[in-house]
């Protein structure tokens, strides 16, 4: 995994170093499917470091990437991590999100906190 300016060499423009996050944020997905936590954890935490840079910290897509992040953490048992990650995810949708065909998506975020926060 390289760091920004690589990427942007390897890669191209923003958008294509972009997209190549989003690719490594389905990647994790899939880990953490196969069970494979440590690589999820890897690939998800990439994925954040990627949008953060790029697209700054209160972006959509960033905060998709940080529910990835933390349903890794929820898997591994860090319930307390994978709750901050969420709450971080829903201020993140809270602050971007205030056109109604957006609604559904801090609702899926927002049931997927409580269901972690009941967990524990």
């Amino acid at each position: 995994i390289r760091t920004q300016l690589q990427q942007k060499q390897d890669f191209g423009d923003e958008t294509n170093v972009i997209n190549v996050a989003r690719i490594i944020n389905v990647m994790g997905n899939i880990c953490v499917a196969n069970g494979d936590l440590d690589t999820a954890l890897t690939l998800q935490t990439k994925a954040v470091e990627i949008k953060k840079s790029l697209l700054g910290l209160f972006h959509p897509s960033v905060a998709i990437s940080l529910m990835g992040l933390g349903d890794v953490f929820q898997k591994r048992g860090d319930l307390d991590k994978s709750i901050f990650l969420y709450k971080e995810a829903l201020v993140i949708q809270k602050r971007t999100y205030n056109h109604q065909e957006h609604y559904m998506d801090f609702g899926v975020t927002s049931y997927n906190w409580f269901n972690i926060s009941n967990e524990g």
